[in-house]
């Protein structure tokens, strides 16, 4: 077996950068189990049998968020050979209260204070080995951005994992506190590993609910240990988390006095209050993010369009020419295979199967990798320089009123361009919870695919109306805010366990390596986890519209009309679903279900002159159906690769579906009352229609308006069949 690390840090320590630095290209991304959180595996440069673990941002190893619980499970449940401890050094206060903690927990650590840089240029200064004493551990010194110190900490982490020496913290409590742990530690903890019983004892002295259920102690031995928290809380005036949390920074702040000097000379106004100035201003801080918006939308659609279209050209054209040059004309891959397939009288099935249907799945998950890659090159530019911090914090106050962080903004903005972006971004969103909110509501905006059927619409009902588009956006709008204070109150979502807290960082050059390193690993991971979902379904069109059943027998027919397609019968028979929602007949039905592998083909599938037909209120029904319904394939296999679990990629599709057959229900039943239906031979349908309508119209605003209660845990899990 080899060494195994964990490395833990506060936000904006410079964890992430370090990773990258420790380990070069020898990392992966993956999911924790059940969680959409990210984690990061990596091998040490010089140590390829060295695995190197980057845990989440965490403040502490208390379980107050999912992050938390995560970093604290893990340290307990796998026990790395060492822990590396990534500090901040122009705020080694603040930072080393992680510290405390993690040497509590009886483990080797090894700290590196980063930002050597920037200490040095304020002109302050870090007594390395007068603080690793005090704090009785292995502590280097690091740049990550600039490579700095790398291999010292590499030969450092190999030494402390190496070492034999048994690890005790060198802060010490309070004598009525110090009295409490001993007693805890003979009543409860006789058998638990000697390291731990130190940190095993403080989190029973603070009540820590996962730790007492963990320790499985009887009710006696409870009462006994309360009795002795208690009796330090009476004689030193404070709760028991608030005993430890001073004495815990009365250590720190005599540490950081020993070890830290600052330079005496007064330091000039920073780039970053500069900056925050203008970029925090409360008339400037919102334009300011939509032209930084703008300009990410300007770069990455139009370039990626280019480089998609180029692929496409490539894969699927019979020649291609580099930016229209006749001369420079190449066989395209489809070309060529169309002409070796002739050459050996192949079937006309088989090129059909391995062109319009293998190859052109393929190209439809490489047609949207160059926008995505450029994405997330951009946005990543944009969180390490520290700026996404400061959009959290300006958009913070509007989106948790509907249950969101103020991130979100970032999904939402990104998904009017297109879902599938939108979907991913919401890699930038950390908590748990805001995340799987964020990629369940991001995809209702109105982004180019479905522009081309609102704007048919548009055309055909209401005069070429501008007023079709710009309500699109509203009721997009709308519709996020009430689906986030709707979920927020139920089982799944409810609850916000901490306080919002954002910790605003210095603003800091990214490194570019680093930044292309990280959207390489996102957009490979997208490919493994999506890629199968959009394959699968382009796949299935194709069977769908090049197979028909004719006198009785099931065939290809490369010519067939739409209309005579097996897909078409399908959907067809469908129907029903959709006459409560006013288009419950065959074309508009069939356009609703085949919108599911891209909402572009709803237009090609209803003609004009077919929407013409529809009444206005059929077709205000029908679009917004289809605004809010999942947009297609390729935006669920996004959710499924940013959810990591089927059952929560099944709740987010469901929920989509639910909420836009909902919404266009109560619309179309109560519109009815005004368009004379109530007068016809189907009056009796349309009252149990409205009553029921009203019934989920009761139900949605008592959702959104009812009192709100705090979670009692941090995540729903959905629970598991029991064996039998």
């Amino acid at each position: 077996m080899g060494i195994k690390i964990a490395l833990v840090g506060n936000p904006n320590s410079g964890k992430s950068t370090l990773f990258n630095a420790l380990t070069a290209s020898n990392q992966s991304l993956k999911k924790w189990h059940d969680v959409t959180l990210e984690r990061k595996i990596g091998r040490l440069k010089r140590h390829k049998s060295a695995r190197i673990v980057e845990l989440p941002e965490i403040y502490s190893l208390s379980p107050h968020t999912m992050e938390e619980v995560i970093a604290r499970e893990y340290l307990l449940d796998e026990e790395p050979d060492v822990i590396l401890n990534v500090v901040d050094g122009t705020n080694l206060e603040k930072s080393l209260y992680l510290t405390t903690q993690l040497l509590e927990l009886g483990m080797p650590v090894v700290v590196a204070v980063n930002m050597k840089d920037v200490i040095q240029k304020n002109g302050d200064r870090i007594n390395i080995k007068e603080l690793s004493r005090k704090l009785g551990c292995y502590v280097t010194e690091v740049c990550a951005v600039k490579r700095k110190g790398i291999a010292d900490t590499t030969d450092m982490l190999i030494e402390a994992a190496q070492s034999t020496r048994r690890i005790l913290p060198q802060h010490h409590f309070s004598v009525e506190v110090e009295r409490a742990l001993t007693e805890i530690s003979m009543l409860a903890l006789k058998t638990v590993n000697p390291n731990r019983k130190k940190w095993y004892a403080l989190k029973l002295f603070e009540r820590d609910k996962k730790i007492t259920k963990k320790a499985d102690i009887t009710e006696r031995t409870k009462d006994l240990i309360e009795k002795e928290v208690k009796r330090a809380e009476e004689k030193l005036g404070l709760d028991a988390e608030s005993i430890l949390n001073k004495e815990r920074y009365e250590y720190i702040s005599a540490v950081v006095k020993s070890c830290y000097k600052k330079s005496d000379e007064k330091k000039k106004t920073s780039f970053t209050k500069k900056a925050d100035k203008l970029i925090m201003d409360r008339w400037t801080a919102i334009p300011i993010f939509f032209l930084i918006m703008a300009a990410v939308y300007a770069i990455t659609f139009p370039l990626g369009n280019i480089l998609g279209d180029l692929l496409r050209d490539i894969i699927l054209s019979d020649s291609w020419n580099f930016f229209g040059m006749e001369e420079m004309e190449i066989p395209g891959i489809a070309g060529l295979l169309n002409t070796w397939f002739s050459q050996m009288g192949s079937p006309s099935w088989l090129p059909s199967l391995v062109i319009d249907g293998v190859m052109k799945s393929v190209c439809n998950v490489l047609y949207i990798m160059p926008a995505m890659l450029i994405m997330f090159i951009l946005l990543g530019f944009l969180e390490s320089s520290g700026y996404f911090k400061r959009v959290a914090v300006i958009f913070d106050v509007v989106f948790r009123k509907a249950g969101l962080s103020g991130i979100s903004i970032i999904p939402l903005v990104m998904g009017a361009g297109s879902n599938i972006m939108g979907t991913v971004s919401c890699d930038l969103v950390k908590n748990d919870r805001d995340k799987k909110m964020s990629v369940i509501t991001s995809s209702f905006m109105p982004d180019l695919s479905k522009l081309p059927f609102i704007t048919a619409i548009g055309a055909a009902v209401f005069d070429n109306s501008l007023l079709t588009a710009v309500s699109a956006y509203f009721i997009s709008l709308a519709a996020v805010f009430i689906s986030g204070m709707f979920l927020r109150k139920t089982s799944l979502f409810s609850g916000n366990p901490v306080p919002f807290i954002y910790e605003l960082p210095d603003y800091r050059k990214p490194r570019f390596k680093d930044v292309f390193q990280t959207a390489r690993q996102r957009c490979k991971d997208f490919t493994k986890t999506a890629g199968s979902i959009i394959m699968i379904s382009s796949m299935a069109l194709w069977a769908g519209l090049n197979f028909d059943i004719t006198e009785g027998q099931f065939g290809f027919n490369a010519e067939l009309p739409f209309s005579d397609s097996i897909i078409y019968l399908i959907f067809e028979n469908l129907a029903v679903i959709f006459s409560p929602l006013g288009f419950g007949n065959a074309n508009t039905s069939v356009g609703a279900f085949i919108g599911l592998f891209g909402k572009e083909n709803i237009t090609s599938v209803i003609s004009e002159s077919y929407l013409q037909s529809l009444t206005p209120l059929s077709a205000v029904c029908f679009m917004i159906f289809n605004l809010l319904c999942i947009p297609n394939f390729a935006v669920i296999g996004a959710v499924k690769k940013e959810m990591n679990n089927i059952k929560w990629t099944l709740f987010a599709v469901a929920y989509q579906f639910g909420f836009a057959y909902a919404i266009s229900f109560i619309i179309y039943q109560f519109g009815s009352i005004f368009s004379g239906a109530l007068q016809g031979e189907y009056a009796v349908y349309y009252i149990v229609g409205i009553i029921i309508s009203a019934g989920l119209l009761f139900f949605m605003g008592l959702m959104i308006f009812m009192p709100y209660k705090d979670s009692k845990t941090l995540i729903y899990t959905f629970p598991k069949k029991k064996r039998k």
